[in-house]
């Protein structure tokens, strides 16, 4: 079952206790990834959120090999700048406490676009190591 609780700052936390380390709470993070900027004006960071979906978009039209991979991203943003026009803030609410100590507190959006960067990068070493390879070849 779930156990309420309260941690740092009264942050209601529902803890599932799945071993002990899953957590699910309501924290809103009114500055961008890790609460960076926290306390800025939630206009101002849109701008930004929404200038680097811009420069985002363009990259994911022309590298058209790691479509998904740029969905992800692009939805993960989409979905944090529209919380965040719409409330002011975005709603974290997953953290891992491993090995006793806690993680960044984050939202799916979040899982979406580290994973879909995740995966841009691996490509992007891929098709450099190809490319050198190549090279290396003629």
């Amino acid at each position: 079952g779930f156990l309420v609780r309260d941690i740092d700052g009264g942050i209601t936390v529902f803890d599932y206790g799945y071993l002990g380390y899953f957590h699910i709470g309501f924290v809103p993070n009114d500055g961008l990834a890790l609460s960076l900027y926290s306390g800025s004006d939630y206009l101002v960071l849109s701008g930004i959120q929404l200038a680097f979906l811009s420069f985002i978009a363009y990259f994911a039209y022309e590298k058209k090999s790691t479509n998904i991979a740029w969905s992800l991203v692009m939805a993960g943003g989409i979905s944090n700048v529209s919380e965040r026009l719409f409330d002011g803030f975005v709603t974290d609410y997953i953290w891992l406490g491993l090995l006793g100590q806690p993680s960044p507190i984050f939202n799916l959006a979040d899982v979406s676009i580290f994973i879909g960067g995740l995966v841009i990068i691996y490509s992007l070493v891929i098709n450099n190591t190809n490319n050198n390879n190549n090279k290396s070849e003629t």
